[in-house]
Protein backbone atom coordinates (compact mmCIF):
# COMPACT_ATOMS: atom_id res chain seq x y z
CA UNK A 1 0.00 0.00 0.00
CA UNK A 2 3.04 2.50 -0.71
CA UNK A 3 1.11 4.69 -2.91
CA UNK A 4 -1.73 4.87 -0.79
CA UNK A 5 0.02 6.24 1.99
CA UNK A 6 2.18 8.57 0.23
CA UNK A 7 -1.01 9.69 -1.35
CA UNK A 8 -1.81 10.95 2.39
CA UNK A 9 1.20 12.04 3.01
CA UNK A 10 0.93 14.41 0.04
CA UNK A 11 -2.48 15.21 1.24
CA UNK A 12 -0.85 16.28 4.72
CA UNK A 13 1.31 19.37 2.91
CA UNK A 14 -1.89 20.67 1.61
CA UNK A 15 -3.60 20.50 5.27
CA UNK A 16 -3.16 24.67 5.76
CA UNK A 17 -5.29 25.23 2.29
CA UNK A 18 -7.37 22.27 3.68
CA UNK A 19 -7.97 24.50 6.95
CA UNK A 20 -8.47 27.79 5.29
CA UNK A 21 -11.55 26.48 3.41
CA UNK A 22 -13.43 25.00 6.24
CA UNK A 23 -13.04 28.07 7.90
CA UNK A 24 -14.73 30.06 4.92
CA UNK A 25 -17.50 27.44 5.03
CA UNK A 26 -18.02 27.99 8.66
CA UNK A 27 -17.94 31.90 8.08
CA UNK A 28 -20.58 31.35 5.35
CA UNK A 29 -22.81 29.24 7.51
CA UNK A 30 -22.93 31.98 10.37
CA UNK A 31 -23.96 34.62 7.89
CA UNK A 32 -26.25 32.92 5.83
CA UNK A 33 -27.80 30.62 8.40
CA UNK A 34 -29.75 31.92 11.16
CA UNK A 35 -28.43 30.52 14.49
CA UNK A 36 -30.86 28.61 15.63
CA UNK A 37 -32.04 30.27 19.23
CA UNK A 38 -33.86 28.16 21.37
CA UNK A 39 -37.45 28.00 21.72
CA UNK A 40 -39.25 28.23 24.88
CA UNK A 41 -42.70 30.14 24.20
CA UNK A 42 -44.72 30.35 21.42
CA UNK A 43 -45.83 33.68 19.76
CA UNK A 44 -47.53 33.91 16.46
CA UNK A 45 -45.00 35.33 13.80
CA UNK A 46 -45.67 37.91 11.39
CA UNK A 47 -44.21 37.74 8.23
CA UNK A 48 -43.39 40.80 6.01
CA UNK A 49 -45.68 39.92 2.79
CA UNK A 50 -45.68 41.87 -0.07
CA UNK A 51 -49.43 41.78 -2.31
CA UNK A 52 -50.64 43.22 -5.82
CA UNK A 53 -54.33 42.36 -5.93
CA UNK A 54 -55.42 42.21 -9.96
CA UNK A 55 -58.56 41.28 -8.87
CA UNK A 56 -60.31 43.71 -6.64
CA UNK A 57 -63.43 41.89 -5.75
CA UNK A 58 -64.88 40.99 -2.29
CA UNK A 59 -62.68 37.90 -1.95
CA UNK A 60 -59.40 39.61 -3.03
CA UNK A 61 -60.01 42.14 -0.68
CA UNK A 62 -60.80 39.83 2.17
CA UNK A 63 -57.76 38.17 1.62
CA UNK A 64 -55.54 41.28 1.85
CA UNK A 65 -57.30 42.48 5.45
CA UNK A 66 -56.60 39.09 6.70
CA UNK A 67 -52.97 39.19 5.81
CA UNK A 68 -52.82 42.60 7.12
CA UNK A 69 -54.04 41.66 10.44
CA UNK A 70 -52.20 38.57 10.44
CA UNK A 71 -48.81 39.32 9.24
CA UNK A 72 -47.12 42.49 8.07
CA UNK A 73 -48.37 44.06 4.40
CA UNK A 74 -45.56 45.15 2.63
CA UNK A 75 -45.54 47.86 -0.15
CA UNK A 76 -42.47 47.49 -2.64
CA UNK A 77 -41.84 48.72 -6.00
CA UNK A 78 -42.12 46.12 -8.52
CA UNK A 79 -38.99 46.61 -9.73
CA UNK A 80 -37.42 46.38 -6.70
CA UNK A 81 -39.12 42.67 -5.65
CA UNK A 82 -35.93 40.67 -6.55
CA UNK A 83 -33.99 42.71 -4.06
CA UNK A 84 -36.04 42.39 -1.30
CA UNK A 85 -36.39 38.88 -1.66
CA UNK A 86 -32.95 38.22 -1.94
CA UNK A 87 -32.02 40.14 1.19
CA UNK A 88 -34.91 38.83 3.13
CA UNK A 89 -36.48 42.17 3.83
CA UNK A 90 -39.94 40.28 2.43
CA UNK A 91 -40.54 36.51 2.46
CA UNK A 92 -42.84 36.52 -0.04
CA UNK A 93 -44.61 38.57 -3.11
CA UNK A 94 -48.29 37.58 -3.77
CA UNK A 95 -50.10 38.40 -6.68
CA UNK A 96 -53.48 38.13 -6.59
CA UNK A 97 -54.71 37.51 -10.33
CA UNK A 98 -57.94 39.05 -12.15
CA UNK A 99 -59.77 35.08 -12.32
CA UNK A 100 -59.03 34.85 -8.58
CA UNK A 101 -62.87 35.22 -7.43
CA UNK A 102 -63.23 32.26 -10.37
CA UNK A 103 -60.29 29.88 -9.51
CA UNK A 104 -59.17 31.41 -5.74
CA UNK A 105 -55.40 30.31 -7.26
CA UNK A 106 -52.77 32.95 -5.06
CA UNK A 107 -49.57 33.41 -7.30
CA UNK A 108 -46.25 33.08 -5.18
CA UNK A 109 -42.52 34.16 -5.32
CA UNK A 110 -40.68 33.21 -3.05
CA UNK A 111 -36.74 33.30 -1.46
CA UNK A 112 -35.39 29.40 -2.16
CA UNK A 113 -37.19 26.80 0.18
CA UNK A 114 -37.73 29.62 2.54
CA UNK A 115 -39.99 27.60 5.90
CA UNK A 116 -41.18 31.03 6.23
CA UNK A 117 -42.92 31.47 2.94
CA UNK A 118 -44.16 27.88 3.72
CA UNK A 119 -45.90 29.18 6.65
CA UNK A 120 -47.36 31.77 4.86
CA UNK A 121 -48.88 29.78 2.27
CA UNK A 122 -50.60 26.96 4.73
CA UNK A 123 -51.93 30.09 6.22
CA UNK A 124 -53.41 31.29 3.62
CA UNK A 125 -54.60 28.16 2.48
CA UNK A 126 -56.61 27.33 5.52
CA UNK A 127 -57.96 31.08 5.36
CA UNK A 128 -59.38 30.36 1.29
CA UNK A 129 -60.27 26.68 2.69
CA UNK A 130 -62.67 27.55 5.52
CA UNK A 131 -64.47 30.63 3.46
CA UNK A 132 -65.20 27.73 0.53
CA UNK A 133 -66.00 25.36 3.26
CA UNK A 134 -68.73 27.78 4.86
CA UNK A 135 -70.09 28.78 0.86
CA UNK A 136 -70.52 25.50 0.62
CA UNK A 137 -72.23 24.91 3.21
CA UNK A 138 -74.64 27.37 1.71
CA UNK A 139 -73.26 31.09 3.60
CA UNK A 140 -72.74 34.21 0.94
CA UNK A 141 -69.41 34.75 -0.17
CA UNK A 142 -69.45 37.73 2.85
CA UNK A 143 -70.74 35.46 5.43
CA UNK A 144 -68.58 32.81 5.00
CA UNK A 145 -65.57 35.42 4.95
CA UNK A 146 -67.26 37.03 8.34
CA UNK A 147 -67.70 33.61 9.82
CA UNK A 148 -63.72 32.69 8.88
CA UNK A 149 -62.36 35.66 10.26
CA UNK A 150 -64.42 34.91 13.57
CA UNK A 151 -62.40 31.65 13.62
CA UNK A 152 -59.61 33.24 13.04
CA UNK A 153 -59.82 35.73 15.61
CA UNK A 154 -60.16 33.05 18.38
CA UNK A 155 -57.11 32.79 20.82
CA UNK A 156 -55.70 29.49 21.58
CA UNK A 157 -53.21 28.83 24.63
CA UNK A 158 -50.22 26.80 23.38
CA UNK A 159 -47.52 25.74 26.48
CA UNK A 160 -44.23 25.06 24.86
CA UNK A 161 -43.15 21.64 27.09
CA UNK A 162 -39.26 21.00 24.99
CA UNK A 163 -36.94 23.69 23.49
CA UNK A 164 -35.09 22.26 20.64
CA UNK A 165 -32.89 24.36 18.26
CA UNK A 166 -34.48 25.06 15.15
CA UNK A 167 -32.31 22.99 12.39
CA UNK A 168 -35.32 22.29 10.20
CA UNK A 169 -34.75 26.27 9.34
CA UNK A 170 -31.14 26.18 9.23
CA UNK A 171 -30.44 22.57 7.62
CA UNK A 172 -30.73 23.64 3.91
CA UNK A 173 -28.82 26.00 3.92
CA UNK A 174 -25.46 24.39 5.96
CA UNK A 175 -26.10 21.69 3.03
CA UNK A 176 -26.17 24.41 0.32
CA UNK A 177 -23.02 26.25 1.57
CA UNK A 178 -22.05 22.40 1.53
CA UNK A 179 -21.21 22.20 -2.15
CA UNK A 180 -19.26 24.95 -2.63
CA UNK A 181 -16.30 23.54 0.20
CA UNK A 182 -16.60 20.14 -1.43
CA UNK A 183 -15.81 21.45 -4.62
CA UNK A 184 -12.99 23.22 -3.42
CA UNK A 185 -11.64 21.21 -1.35
CA UNK A 186 -11.99 18.32 -3.79
CA UNK A 187 -10.79 19.62 -6.96
CA UNK A 188 -7.44 20.99 -4.62
CA UNK A 189 -6.85 17.54 -2.86
CA UNK A 190 -7.45 15.16 -6.13
CA UNK A 191 -6.64 17.08 -8.54
CA UNK A 192 -2.69 18.08 -7.09
CA UNK A 193 -2.55 14.49 -6.34
CA UNK A 194 -3.50 13.25 -8.94
CA UNK A 195 -1.27 15.53 -11.06
CA UNK A 196 2.08 14.38 -9.03
CA UNK A 197 1.61 11.04 -10.17
CA UNK A 198 0.96 12.13 -13.78
CA UNK A 199 4.39 13.91 -13.49
CA UNK A 200 6.78 12.56 -16.40
CA UNK A 201 9.82 11.78 -13.98
CA UNK A 202 7.26 10.04 -11.27
CA UNK A 203 5.88 8.20 -14.29
CA UNK A 204 9.19 6.86 -15.58
CA UNK A 205 9.85 5.80 -11.76
CA UNK A 206 6.92 3.97 -11.25
CA UNK A 207 7.42 2.10 -14.67
CA UNK A 208 10.43 0.45 -13.21
CA UNK A 209 8.90 -0.40 -9.50
CA UNK A 210 8.11 -3.85 -9.08
CA UNK A 211 4.42 -2.68 -8.34
CA UNK A 212 2.11 -3.53 -11.23
CA UNK A 213 0.85 -0.31 -12.75
CA UNK A 214 -2.58 -1.71 -11.88
CA UNK A 215 -2.05 -2.04 -8.16
CA UNK A 216 -0.90 1.43 -8.66
CA UNK A 217 -3.64 2.92 -9.99
CA UNK A 218 -6.12 0.84 -7.75
CA UNK A 219 -4.31 2.19 -4.88
CA UNK A 220 -4.54 5.93 -6.01
CA UNK A 221 -8.11 5.55 -7.26
CA UNK A 222 -8.80 3.93 -3.55
CA UNK A 223 -6.75 7.24 -1.95
CA UNK A 224 -9.55 9.56 -4.00
CA UNK A 225 -12.28 7.69 -2.39
CA UNK A 226 -11.17 8.08 1.12
CA UNK A 227 -10.11 11.51 0.48
CA UNK A 228 -13.46 12.01 -0.78
CA UNK A 229 -15.58 10.43 2.24
CA UNK A 230 -13.28 11.79 4.71
CA UNK A 231 -14.27 15.15 3.75
CA UNK A 232 -17.73 14.34 3.21
CA UNK A 233 -18.07 12.72 6.97
CA UNK A 234 -15.89 15.96 8.15
CA UNK A 235 -18.79 17.96 7.17
CA UNK A 236 -21.68 15.92 8.33
CA UNK A 237 -19.71 15.54 11.85
CA UNK A 238 -19.67 19.22 11.84
CA UNK A 239 -23.82 19.08 10.82
CA UNK A 240 -24.28 16.37 13.90
CA UNK A 241 -21.96 19.31 16.28
CA UNK A 242 -23.77 21.91 15.12
CA UNK A 243 -27.26 21.09 15.39
CA UNK A 244 -27.10 19.54 18.75
CA UNK A 245 -31.05 18.37 18.69
CA UNK A 246 -31.19 17.68 15.38
CA UNK A 247 -32.92 14.41 14.17
CA UNK A 248 -32.35 11.45 11.37
CA UNK A 249 -35.20 12.48 9.65
CA UNK A 250 -36.03 11.55 6.40
CA UNK A 251 -35.15 15.20 5.07
CA UNK A 252 -31.68 14.70 6.95
CA UNK A 253 -31.02 11.75 5.48
CA UNK A 254 -31.69 12.65 2.05
CA UNK A 255 -29.43 15.47 2.34
CA UNK A 256 -26.60 13.57 3.71
CA UNK A 257 -26.62 11.30 0.79
CA UNK A 258 -27.79 13.66 -1.77
CA UNK A 259 -24.15 15.70 -0.65
CA UNK A 260 -22.22 12.02 -0.48
CA UNK A 261 -23.61 11.56 -4.29
CA UNK A 262 -22.43 15.07 -5.10
CA UNK A 263 -19.04 14.18 -3.59
CA UNK A 264 -18.51 11.33 -5.88
CA UNK A 265 -19.39 13.58 -8.87
CA UNK A 266 -16.89 15.99 -7.74
CA UNK A 267 -14.15 13.47 -7.18
CA UNK A 268 -14.60 11.99 -10.96
CA UNK A 269 -14.65 15.90 -12.06
CA UNK A 270 -11.22 16.03 -10.29
CA UNK A 271 -9.62 12.93 -11.45
CA UNK A 272 -10.68 14.22 -15.45
CA UNK A 273 -9.61 18.09 -14.31
CA UNK A 274 -6.12 16.54 -13.30
CA UNK A 275 -5.96 14.31 -16.47
CA UNK A 276 -6.18 17.47 -18.12
CA UNK A 277 -3.92 20.03 -16.63
CA UNK A 278 -0.33 20.06 -16.66
CA UNK A 279 0.63 22.51 -14.00
CA UNK A 280 -0.65 23.11 -10.35
CA UNK A 281 -1.74 26.21 -11.24
CA UNK A 282 -3.88 25.16 -13.75
CA UNK A 283 -5.41 23.02 -10.99
CA UNK A 284 -6.08 25.99 -8.27
CA UNK A 285 -7.08 28.13 -11.59
CA UNK A 286 -10.29 25.17 -12.56
CA UNK A 287 -10.93 25.09 -8.81
CA UNK A 288 -11.41 28.93 -8.17
CA UNK A 289 -13.53 29.32 -11.26
CA UNK A 290 -15.41 26.37 -11.01
CA UNK A 291 -16.54 26.40 -7.52
CA UNK A 292 -16.86 29.74 -7.37
CA UNK A 293 -18.63 30.10 -10.56
CA UNK A 294 -20.98 27.31 -10.13
CA UNK A 295 -21.54 28.50 -6.71
CA UNK A 296 -23.44 32.08 -8.04
CA UNK A 297 -24.76 30.19 -11.08
CA UNK A 298 -26.64 27.41 -9.46
CA UNK A 299 -28.10 28.69 -6.31
CA UNK A 300 -25.50 28.20 -3.57
CA UNK A 301 -25.15 31.82 -2.78
CA UNK A 302 -27.60 33.04 -4.78
CA UNK A 303 -31.58 31.34 -4.51
CA UNK A 304 -32.24 29.31 -7.98
CA UNK A 305 -35.45 31.42 -7.99
CA UNK A 306 -33.59 34.94 -8.50
CA UNK A 307 -31.35 33.70 -11.27
CA UNK A 308 -32.55 34.93 -14.68
CA UNK A 309 -33.13 32.82 -17.57
CA UNK A 310 -29.61 33.04 -18.71
CA UNK A 311 -28.20 32.56 -15.92
CA UNK A 312 -30.35 29.16 -14.96
CA UNK A 313 -29.20 27.97 -18.53
CA UNK A 314 -25.47 28.18 -17.51
CA UNK A 315 -26.48 26.84 -14.47
CA UNK A 316 -27.60 23.83 -15.72
CA UNK A 317 -24.63 22.78 -16.64
CA UNK A 318 -23.09 22.25 -13.65
CA UNK A 319 -23.48 18.77 -11.61
CA UNK A 320 -24.22 21.36 -8.34
CA UNK A 321 -27.23 22.97 -9.89
CA UNK A 322 -29.09 19.78 -9.44
CA UNK A 323 -27.38 19.25 -6.05
CA UNK A 324 -28.99 22.31 -4.87
CA UNK A 325 -32.32 21.22 -6.70
CA UNK A 326 -32.11 17.92 -4.69
CA UNK A 327 -32.58 19.81 -1.37
CA UNK A 328 -35.20 22.52 -2.31
CA UNK A 329 -37.25 18.92 -3.27
CA UNK A 330 -36.40 17.25 -0.29
CA UNK A 331 -37.09 19.94 2.22
CA UNK A 332 -40.67 21.28 -0.06
CA UNK A 333 -42.11 17.79 -1.12
CA UNK A 334 -43.57 15.01 1.93
CA UNK A 335 -43.91 12.04 -0.44
CA UNK A 336 -40.12 13.02 -2.28
CA UNK A 337 -37.85 9.88 -3.43
CA UNK A 338 -34.29 10.04 -3.94
CA UNK A 339 -34.27 8.20 -6.79
CA UNK A 340 -35.41 11.00 -9.08
CA UNK A 341 -34.39 12.91 -11.91
CA UNK A 342 -31.64 14.96 -10.61
CA UNK A 343 -29.73 12.31 -8.97
CA UNK A 344 -30.14 10.66 -12.28
CA UNK A 345 -28.13 13.42 -13.63
CA UNK A 346 -25.37 13.13 -10.86
CA UNK A 347 -25.03 10.11 -11.54
CA UNK A 348 -25.16 10.72 -15.22
CA UNK A 349 -22.28 13.63 -14.84
CA UNK A 350 -20.22 10.56 -12.43
CA UNK A 351 -20.02 8.50 -15.23
CA UNK A 352 -19.57 11.01 -17.84
CA UNK A 353 -16.44 12.54 -16.08
CA UNK A 354 -15.05 8.42 -15.38
CA UNK A 355 -15.64 8.16 -19.32
CA UNK A 356 -14.22 11.25 -20.07
CA UNK A 357 -10.89 10.64 -17.88
CA UNK A 358 -10.68 6.69 -19.95
CA UNK A 359 -10.62 8.22 -23.30
CA UNK A 360 -8.32 11.41 -22.09
CA UNK A 361 -5.88 8.55 -20.57
CA UNK A 362 -3.98 6.70 -23.68
CA UNK A 363 -3.37 10.87 -25.33
CA UNK A 364 -1.44 12.14 -21.77
CA UNK A 365 0.44 9.21 -21.57
CA UNK A 366 2.76 10.04 -25.05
Amino acid sequence: MIVFKNYFKILKSHKKSLMLYTIIFLVLMFIFAGTGDPVDKFTRTKLPIYVKDESNTEISKAVVDFIDQNHILVDVHEDMLDDKLFYEEIVCAIDIPKDFEKNRMLKFKEVYDDSFTLFAKNDLNSYLNQIEAFENAGFSTNDAIKNTEANFAKEIDVKVNSISKNYKKDSPYYFQMMAYVIMSQIILVVGTINLTYNKEMTKKRNLISPMKKSIQDLQLILGHIVSGLGIWLIYVVLYCLYFKDFSFSRQVRQMMANALLFTATIVCFAVLVSKLAKKENTITGVMNVFSLGSSFLTGIFVPQELLGDFATKIGKIFPAFYYVSNIKDIMTKADYSFINKNSLILIGFCLGFIILTILAKPKLEK
